[in-house]
């Protein structure tokens, strides 16, 4: 049996999930806090519960509903069925498989203006 220490599934939010924490170094450079969390939501909410409808707003993927949830690199994200496959996304992929989306890739975009 292989392991990847990587990438993990589940089938429940794991209890010790945290926020993506981001401050300074000493350089002034940005930096992440809590970078040996395992679970780290980049969010601003909640992760969202297993079957939740939600709207993916990267690359304008649409609609689905959360199967079930991941961590890759410590971040935690959550599988998601599209409810209709973007083209772009059908030329690359066969078929409809779960699309794998961060916190963040679940709210809408915001421009910063300086």
């Amino acid at each position: 049996m292989s392991y990847d220490a990587s990438y993990s599934e589940f089938f429940e939010l794991p209890a010790n999930w945290s926020r993506g924490q981001w401050g300074e170094n000493a350089d002034g450079d940005r930096q992440l806090i809590n970078d040996a969390d395992p679970f780290k939501w980049s969010g601003e909410g909640q992760p969202p519960k297993l079957g939740a409808s939600v709207t993916v707003y990267l690359n304008g993927m649409g609609t689905g509903r959360v199967l079930k949830y991941f961590a890759e690199h410590g971040w935690l994200g959550v599988l998601v069925q599209l409810d209709r496959n973007p083209a772009w996304r059908k030329s690359q992929l066969k078929g409809n498989p779960p699309a794998h989306i961060f916190g963040r890739e679940l709210e809408p975009r915001q421009l910063v203006q300086s």
